[in-house]
C-alpha cells in the first residue's frame, strides 16, 4: 500500500509593518500616562519611552531625537538622570545638585507627561 508522501510547505508570512505615527503616539500615551499617574517612576517611565521611541519608524528631517513626537526634552532628561547621578556634584538640574537635582528631575518629567497628554486630550 503506497503512503502519500508528506511534503513541507514553507510559507512566509510579511514581517508586521512598521507602526504607524498615530500607532506610536498611542503606545507613548499610555507609558506618559503612567508617569504622570505615578504608577511609574519617572526613571522607569522614560526608559520606556526611550525604547519605544528607538523601536519607531523615525521620521527623515527631524531636527532633535523625539521632535516628530513631541518628545524630544523628555528623551534628553532620560540620559540627564545619567549624567545626575554619575556627577552629582558637578551636574545640576534647574539649580540643584545630587539627590535634590534628581527630585526635581522627577517633579519635571511628571509635569511634561502631564503637559504632552493634555496638548492631545489624553
Amino acid at each position: 500500500m503506497h503512503h502519500p508522501i508528506s511534503r513541507a510547505v514553507t510559507v512566509t508570512l510579511p514581517s508586521d509593518p512598521a507602526p504607524s505615527k498615530a500607532q506610536v503616539e498611542w503606545i507613548l500615551s499610555g507609558v506618559l500616562s503612567r508617569i504622570a499617574r505615578g504608577v511609574v517612576s519617572p526613571r522607569a517611565g522614560l526608559r520606556e519611552l526611550v525604547a519605544t521611541y528607538q523601536a519607531a519608524p523615525q521620521a527623515d528631517g527631524a531636527r532633535f531625537v523625539g521632535d516628530e513626537y513631541a518628545i524630544a526634552q523628555l528623551v534628553g532628561y532620560f540620559y540627564g538622570y545619567d549624567d545626575l547621578e554619575e556627577r552629582p556634584s558637578e551636574v545640576s538640574f534647574d539649580g540643584r545638585y545630587g539627590r535634590e537635582a534628581v527630585t526635581n528631575l522627577d517633579a519635571e518629567v511628571v509635569r511634561l507627561a502631564r503637559e504632552w497628554l493634555d496638548a492631545r486630550g489624553a
